[in-house]
């Protein structure tokens, strides 16, 4: 019974390896869970995409966190960087790892795209705990997601020597305590309490914090106000650059 506990936890964990590596076939379940993105709808999301960060976006929410997924080299030393500003004066810099941009094709034969999608995002769940669905229930903890299922998040120490490095599926992988650093300056622009409830995940632990309050959407890519429907966030905005 220890031997085949033991030869579980080994097929898991080398599974949830490989896939996060992109080693083996992903399903369509997987690579949504990895915040991939199908390439259908990936036209104009990518590294020729033209966004130009200014100075004046950091005055368009409270926290504005700018993540630069541009590849670091000897000339370019901000790539996979994540910038936190508060009240529009930088506080902290963390090594990241955002989407590889790399294309694999799932079980079902589409095709989805690592990507960090560049533009301009709200906050719009944040987690205390959260666990993967479907890889096994790989941590994600302090999760915030800003655009569908891309995130930043902590990561496993086993990763961190991937910081600094294109590594994922789309989402911004941080070291635990620095997404916990994160996760606490960001809801501080909420309603101001802690309080946290199960999200009801059949298995995984997954806390969702409740102190969300009503602002308008940002536009994609000028940060002005959208004219959509209001929606539950933070005064907190995600900018990805290149």
């Amino acid at each position: 019974m220890i031997r085949s506990t033991i030869s579980i936890i080994i097929l898991s964990t080398l599974m949830i390896q490989s896939a996060q590596s992109g080693d083996k076939a992903l399903t369509d379940a997987q690579a949504v869970d990895l915040g991939m993105t199908e390439v259908l709808d990936t036209k104009g999301v990518d590294d020729n995409l033209q966004f130009s960060f200014k100075d004046s976006h950091l005055d368009i929410a409270k926290i504005v966190v700018v993540i630069n997924k541009s590849v670091r080299n000897e000339s370019n030393n901000e790539g996979q960087t994540l910038r936190v500003y508060q009240d529009g004066v930088f506080v902290h810099e963390f090594e990241t790892s955002t989407g590889t941009e790399k294309v694999k094709e799932t079980t079902s034969g589409r095709r989805y795209v690592a990507t960090t999608p560049l533009g301009i995002f709200r906050a719009k769940r944040a987690y205390k705990e959260y666990q993967s669905k479907a890889f096994f229930g790989a941590r994600m903890d302090y999760a915030i997601f800003f655009r569908g299922g891309i995130a930043t998040h902590s990561t496993s120490k086993s990763a961190y020597k991937k910081l600094g490095q294109r590594a994922s599926g789309g989402c911004a992988r941080l070291k635990y305590e620095d997404a916990q650093t994160l996760s606490d300056l960001i809801r501080l622009t909420g309603e101001g309490h802690s309080r946290l409830w199960d999200v009801g995940v059949e298995g995984l632990e997954r806390n969702q914090f409740s102190d969300r309050i009503k602002l308008p959407n940002l536009d994609r890519f000028s940060g002005k106000n959208s004219e959509e429907a209001d929606l539950w966030t933070y005064d907190a905005a995600f900018i990805v650059v290149n």
